[in-house]
């Protein structure tokens, strides 16, 4: 993603985060439609290895970061774009959703109970909030590689 092309994106997930913050809570469909948008645009940032600052530590004061973890899948909701991944060493099992730079989730299920390595967008909310995750890549240790 070009320098350019990043700003490009960066400005349209802050006029998305100013129409929300318009919109009245009443606006369910437009708000879920505008928040949906937005998670597409930040997860493609995320994806392409490139955290924006506001993304990092937006005003709703949650924080972002992208990481890679070794572990292996344990299975994945091709239709909901849901997976469960179990991490090497602490055992702690992950669940999170597929992001759209993942074309087909239905693959992750031919990596089931095999080494793997994936990259996700972790979103740290507050106290009583659980991280989520958002998986935009991952590689087996055959070298497949999907995003």
């Amino acid at each position: 993603m070009t320098t350019q092309e990043r700003h490009q994106v960066q400005s349209e997930i802050g006029a998305l985060k100013k129409m929300l913050a318009q919109l009245p809570e009443s606006s369910v469909i437009d708000r879920m439609s505008l928040e949906a948008r937005k998670e597409i645009l930040e997860e493609e940032i995320a994806s392409r290895g490139v955290v924006p600052l506001e993304v990092v530590a937006g005003a709703d004061r949650e924080l972002r970061e992208v990481m890679e973890l070794r572990g292996q899948f344990l299975g994945a909701l091709p239709n909901g774009r849901m997976f469960e991944f179990q991490a090497e060493g602490s055992g702690e099992i992950i669940a999170g959703r597929v992001g759209a730079a993942i074309e087909d989730a239905s693959a992750i299920n031919n990596c089931l109970n095999q080494p793997v390595v994936i990259r996700v967008c972790v979103k740290k909310g507050g106290i009583n909030n659980p991280p989520t995750y958002v998986l935009f890549g991952y590689e087996t240790e055959g070298g497949r590689e999907d995003s």
